[in-house]
């Protein structure tokens, strides 16, 4: 099946009551408030330290539950947070560390082809030298079961196996078949999954960031699209009154120009008919310039003269009636 999560391996190869007890201390903290307490609080020893993979099971079996204690800058830290742990009844324990208090020195142990010194295989800060030689200044890491009691008769030291089997300056020893959960692999596991954790997270914030000021950069192309739309509705909306106005231009133009040709053609017909009445006003003062002259006969004369004579006899007689 599928590998147990690193939370769930931390919290099998840790103690509950020792989890209950980094708890309540992180609560503590919180709730003081304190820069300068949260200062003087280093965390636990297995945080504030790496080993050499090959090292891992005899640094994990040497130290023990002391991987989780809390490093801190005094004993009045410590006293001072055990005091508001107590008094809220906060569960778990836990145990300090205090700089001021733990002075050991490591003892100058030899490297030979079967045995080093078991710090040699932890990498930490120099400021908490006194803390790993507490821990593990005074043991031996050995290559073989054998080379356990000649390294102890040897330096007076103790000595454990890469497998994790312990031999006591004081004569114990302590082996066999360790069924183990690596309290050093878990929380290495489980800082890395807690980093991995927020560096998602960090980078899920920055995504998130990067997706809004996209979303304020599309808005505003948006918005630049709409009034370079509305410029160009109010252009084409000009551009069709442009349009209309030559239609209607040329529509006046055509009818004009139609105006025009009629006119023309009027004119046309107007000097036609001119000339025609200029030439038959020609010919009647032709005629009016040409003297009378008389056409009847001499008969037709005599009975025009007789006729006027009987109209004047006739009106005279009409006039004498009225």
């Amino acid at each position: 099946g599928p590998a147990p999560p690193p939370r769930h391996k931390y919290e099998k190869a840790v103690r509950h009551d020792i989890r209950q007890g980094l708890q309540s201390l992180h609560e503590t903290l919180d709730e003081i408030n304190d820069a300068s307490l949260r200062r003087a609080v280093h965390g636990q020893v297995i945080d504030l330290m790496k080993v050499d993979p090959a090292a891992v099971t005899a640094v994990d079996v040497a130290a023990g539950n002391a991987l989780f204690n809390v490093v801190v800058d005094s004993f009045d830290v410590s006293s001072r947070l055990l005091q508001h742990i107590n008094s809220r009844k906060k569960p778990g324990r836990i145990t300090f560390f205090p700089l001021d208090t733990c002075t050991t020195k490591p003892r100058d142990l030899p490297t030979t082809a079967n045995a080093s010194p078991l710090l040699s295989h932890v990498n930490y800060d120099k400021k908490f030298g006194s803390v790993f030689a507490e821990l593990f200044g005074r043991t031996l890491l050995v290559r073989t079961l054998e080379a356990g009691p000649q390294a102890v008769s040897d330096y007076d030291c103790d000595a454990i196996t890469y497998d994790g089997d312990q031999f006591s300056r004081k004569g114990g020893i302590t082996g066999g078949f360790i069924d183990i959960r690596s309290k050093v692999k878990a929380a290495a596991e489980m800082k890395d999954a807690q980093l991995g954790l927020r560096e998602a997270k960090a980078s899920m914030d920055a995504n998130l960031q990067a997706v809004a000021t996209l979303e304020q950069e599309i808005t505003g192309v948006l918005r630049e699209i709409d009034q370079v739309n509305s410029q160009d509705d109010a252009g084409r909306a000009g551009i069709d009154r442009a349009l209309h106005d030559l239609r209607t231009a040329e529509e006046r133009l055509a009818r004009a120009t139609q105006a025009i040709e009629q006119s023309k053609a009027a004119a046309e017909v107007l000097e036609r008919s001119s000339a025609a009445v200029a030439k038959t006003v020609a010919g009647l003062k032709a005629e009016l310039d040409t003297p009378f002259q008389s056409t009847l006969s001499a008969a037709e004369e005599n009975e025009l003269v007789r006729l006027q004579s009987t109209v004047g006899k006739e009106r005279a007689d009409a006039g004498a009636l009225q």
